[in-house]
């Protein structure tokens, strides 16, 4: 059971592989990717074999520690405000800034809540 669960998290690896692959491709030439094969269902295998990673960890015995990686999250906030700014690139800049800051507090305190005891 414990090849399966390695083999999955391999498998794993090579789907998210192949959907930033495809999203490049759909990004380049709009349509190439969703006129054959959607987005979605690669979504779907995703959801599916982390479903059998968790099913066959639990069958082996297999339990990660819970680490907490803060080191990636000001890269990837970051990432997110390009993205959400690229998004509402059409519209005048500080509608566009103030939306972002916006997303942002609220996001902020969503989360200030949520971590309360």
């Amino acid at each position: 059971m414990t090849l399966a669960y390695k083999l999955l998290h391999d498998c794993l690896l090579i789907l998210l592989v192949f959907f930033v692959f495809a999203l490049i491709a759909e990004g380049i030439l709009p349509g190439i990717i969703s006129n054959h094969f959607g987005l979605y269902k690669i979504a779907i295998l995703f959801m599916i074999n982390v479903l059998a990673i968790f099913g066959a960890g639990k069958a082996a015995g297999v339990y990660a520690e819970v680490r907490i990686n803060k080191k990636i999250a000001w890269p990837l906030l970051f990432m997110l405000a390009l993205l959400i700014f690229n998004s509402l690139l059409k519209l005048n800049i500080f509608l566009n800034l103030f939306i972002l800051i916006f997303i942002f507090v609220t996001s902020y305190f969503l989360i200030k809540t949520f971590q309360e005891k």
